[in-house]
């Protein structure tokens, strides 16, 4: 059996949660930020041999080299390796959302992904028409409008120094000379390959990083108008964008030519937060119930959980990161009153801390003492005694000491022993708020 890996990129600018299986592996890409200090995120792009000061520039290609250089040595060239986008992801067979794993129903597992390479040398996004405000146009065109604020002499210069950096190297000088000015600048192209996630044998990989790396390289040095401005922010992500072109150049080029045998597949993008959770945590058959998730912020040292998630949905105007999903709470109060309402309210004494509980005579009294506590709402609803299938959720007041003072947190665990792994608190158990499917 061929062996896998698969690297999904993550930023310190976004809080999607990081899910991962036992081919994949979560990689932070460039500064942690205010998200990206997350243990699940420990590896980082910045370590053995990298690239990763000019993330700015090169966005995710800093790791595609990360990968490259340091992580698939191990591999042999017909295995596979690939990599992903936190909230976008290849289907490598048909999604009918019924498979309780995410990665499966993808067919995102070591034997779904070599059943579906057979015969094919990468497996990438189906090709899309090269379009501005829906109107067909060039693919130079279309960037130029696109990702350089209008700057049409930016553009001329890094396609002129993608085609200069091809025709001076023998390897990559048939591109240049026979395809280039059809590919780039012919009307109407229907032939480009968005977004960069892909699976692909090792040895393709390697071949494509091979010259992605140099025409970048090339480009990002002999371009003057980058030149001495690589972290202005007019130019954020410029070469990440350019690469993306120059990778769907290689695909067709060697498609058409070389006959590379090529797998188009749906991508499944979740722009949001909240259509991620729904993505990866509801199947078709879950009726009535709603993904609990658990979210965290460094600054504020206080965990939050949601059955709605527009509260974290946009990263600029939040502190939290979503962790991952805890189980699944009832949107509605049973008839038979099996169930009880999950009251939120916000401890407002030395920080914020997001208390919840089923208990309505605690709720009453905390709403009431409106100088420490706010009353926020009914998240949804919870067994109040276990039933075959449910497991009790476990509230714990976590106490830190902080500039000579308590900040307090409550923790909510289906797990204790997640409890033991938190040992700068002093823990104090609170009983159980509930029973969680």
């Amino acid at each position: 059996m061929s062996k896998c890996q698969i690297f999904v990129i993550h930023h310190g600018s976004e809080n999607f949660p990081v899910i991962y299986n036992d081919i994949m592996t979560p990689v932070l890409g460039g500064e942690p930020g205010k998200f990206g200090a997350r243990s699940s995120l420990n590896n980082r792009d910045n370590t053995g041999n990298n690239i990763s000061e000019r993330h700015h520039l090169w966005s995710e290609f800093t790791v595609y080299y990360w990968v490259w250089k340091n992580r698939i040595s191990s591999l042999n060239s017909n295995d596979y390796v690939g990599i992903m986008h936190y909230r976008s992801f290849l289907e490598l067979k048909k999604n009918d959302n019924s498979e309780e794993d995410f990665f499966k129903r993808l067919g995102l597992t070591s034997a779904e992904i070599e059943s579906a390479m057979k015969g094919y040398d990468v497996a990438v996004t189906r090709p899309q028409e090269c379009d501005f405000y829906d109107e067909k146009t060039s693919i130079y065109k279309q960037f130029c409008s696109s990702h350089n604020n209008g700057d049409s002499e930016l553009g001329e210069k890094l396609f002129y120094s993608a085609y200069k950096a091809l025709i001076e190297n023998y390897k990559y000088k048939e591109i240049a000379s026979s395809y280039y000015y059809d590919y780039f600048y012919k009307e109407k192209n229907p032939n480009i390959y968005f977004k960069s996630v892909f699976v692909s044998t090792k040895k393709y990989f390697e071949e494509y990083m091979e010259y992605l790396y140099y025409v970048l390289d090339y480009v990002e040095k002999n371009c003057e108008k980058i030149i001495g401005h690589e972290k202005d922010e007019k130019y954020y992500r410029l070469l990440a964008f350019f690469g993306e072109r120059m990778t769907s150049l290689y695909i067709a080029y060697r498609k058409e030519k070389e006959g590379l045998k090529v797998k188009e597949v749906h991508r499944v993008h979740n722009a949001t937060l909240s259509a991620f959770i729904n993505s990866v945590y509801l199947q078709k058959q879950m009726t009535g119930v709603q993904p609990f998730v658990r979210a965290y912020s460094v600054t504020d040292i206080d965990h939050l959980y949601l059955s709605d998630y527009t509260e974290i949905n946009d990263p600029n105007k939040t502190n939290y990161y979503c962790e991952n999903c805890i189980g699944y709470i009832f949107k509605k109060e049973a008839k038979d009153s099996t169930t009880n309402p999950v009251y939120r309210l916000i401890g407002k004494t030395n920080g914020t801390d997001n208390i919840y509980t089923c208990n309505k005579e605690e709720y009453e009294k905390l709403k009431k003492d409106t100088k420490n506590y706010e009353d926020k709402e009914i998240v949804g609803n919870l067994f109040s005694k276990q039933f075959n299938g449910f497991v009790p959720l476990h509230r714990y007041c976590l106490t830190y000491r902080i500039n000579g003072k308590d900040k307090l947190d409550h923790f909510y665990v289906t797990d204790k022993s997640e409890i033991d792994k938190i040992t700068n608190a002093e823990k104090t158990y609170e009983g159980i708020l509930g029973y969680i499917k």
